[in-house]
């Protein structure tokens, strides 16, 4: 808390552009760097993706693929309506993301990657905000 009883808060965006297929991107490092530059010592950090059909969320390891369950589910779903099937997905996964920042560190697992999908069947431009609120 700052000495006159308020919390710190700073927000950034990350700018991406999606392929137009389910791909994850990873963002770890690019998060890892704006919490440092924050001067947040201790809070959260909360990223959201801006627009329907984009989630946040981590993936474990190097392996970034999303798994035979939202291929299939995906591939259903997109012969019916692809648009649909964005929207839907990106809500089954969580369009936020909130994790832990201490001594000026983003908190989480070694082997746990951030990772933005664009599940909407077009490449698109992405913004993604990153907030950080604490003590700095």
């Amino acid at each position: 808390m700052q000495e006159d009883g308020t919390i710190a808060a700073v927000t950034r965006t990350i700018e991406l552009t999606t392929p137009g297929t389910a791909t994850p991107i990873v963002i770890t490092g690019q998060v890892e760097r704006l919490v440092r530059a924050s001067g947040i010592t201790t809070g959260i950090v909360a990223l959201c993706g801006q627009g329907v059909g984009a989630a946040v969320f981590c993936l474990e390891g190097d392996d970034t693929r999303l798994g035979v369950w939202t291929d299939r589910l995906g591939g259903w779903l997109t012969k019916q309506d692809p648009e649909v099937a964005a929207q839907l997905l990106s809500q089954m996964y969580g369009q936020s993301l909130v994790l832990p920042i201490e001594r000026s560190n983003l908190l989480h697992d070694p082997w746990q990657q951030i990772v933005v999908v664009d599940f909407g069947p077009q490449p698109r431009r992405r913004l993604i905000t990153v907030q950080m609120l604490g003590d700095k």
